[in-house]
């Protein structure tokens, strides 16, 4: 792993790229909080301008919570980078806050269209506070 990451840094520093190697386990995506401490720290990194190099953190891991293979990781690492993803969820509300008020000040508003408007504003709002629960 030592020599995998110096291998890493030395084609990455040839074009003036920061790197950082995040060590996980599969607890480390499957347990809620964890997977919210993981998530934070590559948008920590991205914000610093790094990029991470993941791998599994074999000294830690039991053959119980060790990944299969390398692919599994990768799959699991992509989930929890979209997993608290919020912008679509933003962008979705915003579009129906926007057609919500048209439908209100619109002197043709329709109860169906303003009740449909809303189901799918309740149920966007619903999927954001979900990805933004803290766990306690």
């Amino acid at each position: 792993s030592c020599s995998f990451i110096v291998s890493f840094l030395s084609s990455f520093t040839k074009y003036n790229l920061n790197i950082s190697q995040i060590l996980l386990t599969l607890e480390d995506t499957e347990e809620r909080r964890r997977s919210i401490n993981a998530k934070r720290t590559f948008e920590n990194l991205f914000n610093l301008d790094f990029i991470p190099i993941v791998n599994e953190n074999d000294t830690i891991a039991t053959s119980e919570i060790k990944y299969v293979d390398n692919d599994r990781l990768a799959q699991e690492v992509a989930l929890l980078a979209l997993k608290h993803d919020v912008a679509e969820e933003i962008e979705r509300i915003n579009f129906h806050t926007s057609s919500l008020r048209k439908e209100l000040v619109s002197r043709s508003g329709r109860g169906k269209k303003i009740d449909f408007i809303l189901q799918k504003l309740f149920r966007e709002t619903s999927t954001l506070s979900v990805k933004l629960d803290i766990p306690k």
